[in-house]
């Protein structure tokens, strides 16, 4: 009996420890969207390449693309949605996409020290920047920048710099792709923050 008792007692302890999870969400509004969660709620948008955070400029974008034009010839007229992205590995393997298409840069210019952002508001600038991004994974990766900051010089920083590498399957050509997305906190991409490798389709 004791023994049932002790059970159940350490039972109840360990489901009201647990922390409640975040209730978070998110969905397009007028070119922008919405996030709700327990700490936060903001809706953020996009004008041109100034990014709003509830009404505030937060970020501008300054975006390049050096392409190579391999494989790049995708049918804009064909009866589809537009580039699909997910985190897995949509045809073949990822050794599969060895083809070099093209690499885009986005430099992220925030109106404040990075360091005075949260991981989910940086996460919507991200999202603004790279739309395809879904947003639980761009407060991920906002978090693992955040996260490099203390004890550096980072945090004071007011400049995030986004470098895009695009493959293409070997042997279908770019209708698949692999996106690897990488995230420096200076120009020359030295000064690693984080990455991300996303996969994308025409579908």
């Amino acid at each position: 009996m004791k023994k049932t008792i002790s059970t159940f007692l350490s039972f109840l302890l360990l489901f009201v420890s647990v922390p409640q999870m975040s209730r978070a969400q998110s969905f397009t509004i007028g070119g922008g969207y919405e996030v709700k969660s327990d700490k936060e709620e903001i809706n953020c948008y996009r004008i041109g390449n100034k990014i709003y955070v509830n009404g505030i400029h937060e970020a501008t974008i300054i975006e390049n693309t050096f392409p190579n034009n391999l494989n790049n010839n995708i049918n804009e007229n064909m009866f589809r949605t537009g580039w699909m992205y997910t985190e897995t590995c949509p045809f073949g393997t990822a050794s599969d996409y060895t083809n070099y298409i093209d690499t885009k840069t986005r430099n992220i210019y925030l109106e404040r020290e990075i360091a005075t952002y949260t991981s989910i508001v940086l996460g919507a600038i991200i999202s603004s920047v790279y739309s395809s991004i879904p947003q639980g994974i761009a407060i991920g990766i906002a978090g693992k920048i955040l996260s490099n900051l203390p004890g550096s010089n980072y945090g004071n920083l007011k400049t995030l710099y986004f470098k895009e590498d695009i493959y293409a399957h070997k042997s279908v050509g770019s209708i698949y792709r692999k996106n690897v997305l990488n995230f420096y906190f200076d120009s020359n991409f030295t000064e690693y923050a984080t990455s991300q490798v996303m996969y994308s389709w025409w579908g």
